[in-house]
């Protein structure tokens, strides 16, 4: 995330949650400076998820959370992108705009080695952006991608559109498109702080895998169930 990006996002917040939503993240920052927290890694059997897009399969049990959902999958469109020059001139700029210009090569970088970028277009505007890596190329050091496994990176919902419950609905759409190309299991991790990913990812389904963190330069992991 770029500086620029960073002082709009805070900006943001503070407009909508006042100064002791400030208070609250300094204090959490110093926390976690001094006592790094744990990240936590779910998987999710994609053929299982069901897809908002089709009635009837929706998690949702609730008729006017279900209206909700629904209007938001009318008023946003997923852009798979696996080159930046699949954009259209507007679009690009749209992109450059939302995620600060100094992103844009390491954007580059990734999708030219293999990565796929997740576009969430909201009419003119970026609503939000996720990263999918495949396959046993790439490696982390808590696990090893199979040729039909995917993890999500660096997952985030533009500021301006945050509250309105996009998330799940920009997930959804995303697995859905990893399915048509026959990945059947995605794992993602959070921050134990992050409650709205923690809340998207239980309503798609996610399961809990494993909790881990560096301390003293090495990873520490806790498999005890959530």
């Amino acid at each position: 995330m770029s500086v620029v990006e960073r002082i709009s996002e805070i900006s943001h917040r503070v407009q909508r949650e006042g100064f002791r939503w400030c208070v609250k993240r300094l204090t959490q920052a110093i926390s976690d400076r001094l006592l790094p927290p744990w990240s936590i890694l779910y998987w999710l059997p994609v053929a299982d998820t069901p897809d908002l897009q089709v009635p009837g399969t929706s998690p949702i049990s609730n008729e006017h959370f279900r209206n909700i959902v629904s209007r938001l999958l009318k008023m946003v469109e997923l852009r798979v992108i696996k080159d930046l020059h699949e954009l259209k001139p507007h679009e690009y700029q749209a992109l450059q705009d939302n995620v600060g210009a100094s992103a844009m090569p390491l954007y580059g970088q990734r999708l030219s080695q293999g990565a796929e970028l997740h576009v969430l277009f909201a009419g003119q505007h970026v609503a939000g952006t996720l990263f999918f890596v495949f396959g046993g190329s790439h490696r982390f050091q808590h696990m090893v991608l199979t040729d039909r496994d995917a993890m999500a990176l660096d997952g985030r919902i533009d500021p301006r559109f945050r509250g309105r419950g996009l998330y799940p609905v920009f997930l959804s759409l995303s697995i859905s498109a990893l399915h048509q190309k026959g990945i059947e299991r995605l794992f993602i991790e959070t921050s134990e702080h992050n409650e709205e990913a923690k809340r998207s990812f239980v309503c798609l389904g996610f399961h809990f895998l494993l909790k881990y963190k560096m301390s003293r330069g090495q990873y520490r992991y806790d498999i005890k169930a959530l």
